[in-house]
């Protein structure tokens, strides 16, 4: 039997190879209702030692203060270049442009809560209602006041807005300011719970088949181990504040 006679069902995934140009007259063709362009290219593993071992090297410089994390891995980007592991149209194409601009929108809304006092505001909300709560239990409640926020926003728009309510609220408590933030990051990234959390979550959602009770199924216990593995851990690192 040939390719013709093949009877497509819904939901078949068919793959094309061949010209751009070709490709391009096929996008225009009605009979193809969803056509995603995609084009591979090929890796240059002869670059791969070298290119873990620049990335290694920043992750040490940074990790080890020898230089300012920003710093180590702008220099780790430009060796990637420079040692032609990629090329300069790679490293720019690789840029994701939205991340910040959605980043440079949500820093001055987390500056205005501060000016405004919004965030002491928030932090004497919530200090009302866990007033003699042990430290765990308080910085189990910023983890997942995040990690439910990080839901519908992005983690980055999740800890601008929460970072300066858990710095608030830690200096009016018996709670390291560093640990509230820490806390509070940790659970902006747990984007477990739900398949909209993350982008990676809707990747996976219908090639594998899933439905969105499976996401709260793993996510839930998940989530939990890791607020408490997190708060416990803060406080050890950076003990309550005096």
């Amino acid at each position: 039997q040939g390719v013709s006679d093949t009877k497509l069902k819904e939901g078949d995934l068919l793959v094309l190879w061949g010209p751009e140009e070709k490709l391009e007259e096929l996008t225009k063709h009605r009979g193809f209702l969803v056509f995603i362009r995609f084009f591979g290219r090929p890796k240059n593993r002869a670059k791969m030692g070298l290119s873990s071992f620049i990335m290694l090297a920043s992750i040490a410089a940074a990790a080890t203060s020898l230089v300012a994390p920003h710093i180590a891995f702008l220099t780790g980007a430009v060796a990637m270049v420079l040692t032609r592991c990629l090329s300069v149209e790679q490293a720019y194409e690789s840029i994701e442009t939205k991340i910040f601009v959605m980043i440079a929108g949500v820093i001055p809304l987390g500056i205005a809560m501060e000016k405004t006092g919004v965030d002491k505001l928030c932090a004497q909300f919530i200090t009302h209602y866990t007033q003699g709560w042990p430290a765990l239990a308080l910085l189990l409640v910023f983890f997942w006041f995040a990690a439910l926020l990080t839901q519908i926003l992005s983690d980055a728009a999740t800890t601008v807005l929460l970072a300066p309510i858990a710095v608030a609220f830690a200096k009016t408590s018996a709670v390291s300011p560093t640990a509230a933030v820490v806390t509070t990051t940790m659970g902006a990234v747990a984007a477990f719970l739900t398949p909209i959390g993350h982008h990676g979550n809707l990747l996976i959602l219908t090639p594998g088949g899933y439905k969105f009770s499976d996401f709260m199924k793993i996510g839930l216990p998940l989530t939990i181990l890791l607020s408490i593995v997190t708060a416990y851990c803060s406080l050890l690192v950076w003990p309550l504040a005096h």
